[in-house]
């Protein structure tokens, strides 16, 4: 999935996008001090609606909005890092994004059991 990428001033983020059809977030960040010569890693997160990108537009700082609101929550928005489309072109990408949508979008017990808790007790001395 292509999201149109929007770009923003921020120190930590450089562009951010919104498909309001799959309320997917796409935030591209700024390159790492490695690779300063290459564009940075673009993220999608799921789960989030239109309302939440119209908050994150206006926030006077997007990366402590980012922080505060979306970094914190990782079950409520899921997210997958995209790969880089120069190395592994468009197509994976789209089958990457797809992959999130289903996870986030599946019952619990499609993604894994939670086995009964037994409780504990102290023993009883002999």
């Amino acid at each position: 999935m292509k999201i149109q990428l929007t770009p923003v001033e921020s120190s930590q983020i450089t562009a951010i996008g919104h498909d309001a059809e799959t309320n997917t977030l796409a935030i591209q960040f700024k390159p790492g001090y490695r690779t300063p010569d290459k564009p940075g890693a673009i993220y999608h997160y799921a789960n989030f609606t239109a309302e939440d990108f119209a908050r994150f537009m206006a926030a006077e700082s997007k990366g402590k909005h980012f922080g505060g609101f979306i970094k914190c929550f990782p079950v409520k928005y899921p997210y997958v890092r995209q790969p880089d489309a120069h190395l592994y072109g468009d197509h994976f990408r789209t089958s990457v994004s797809k992959a999130v949508q289903e996870f986030a979008t599946a019952p619990v017990a499609a993604v894994g059991r939670v086995e009964e808790q037994k409780p504990v007790t102290p023993e009883t001395p002999q």
